[in-house]
């Protein structure tokens, strides 16, 4: 049972990385310019679709119903912790990128 238990609870975290990694890199891909020298919150719409998405996102792992639906479990604090600092990756390793290809 805790084995099943440990499974789903990875299984929720790599779900929800994949879905919120997604989400952050939606920002990256606006522009070749930096998200920062551009604005984060300049496209209200972008904005408001990453806000809704990701509360979809939370609501699907944290809600019994929805939870049973796509087979995840409810993640402790921890695991949201190391889920926010997995998802915001694809914002650093392209912010890099865009550094190093600017300054060429």
């Amino acid at each position: 049972l805790a084995l099943v238990a440990y499974t789903l609870g990875g299984r929720t975290m790599a779900f929800t990385v994949l879905s919120l990694s997604q989400l952050f890199h939606a920002f990256n891909m606006r522009s070749e310019h930096s998200i920062f020298k551009i604005g984060l919150l300049r496209n209200k719409q972008m904005v408001i679709s990453f806000l809704v998405c990701s509360f979809l996102q939370i609501a699907v792992v944290s809600y019994e119903p929805f939870a049973k639906i796509f087979k995840v479990t409810p993640m402790l604090p921890f695991q949201w912790v190391i889920v926010s600092i997995l998802s915001i990756i694809p914002i650093i390793i392209i912010e890099l990128q865009k550094a190093v290809s600017n300054r060429a």
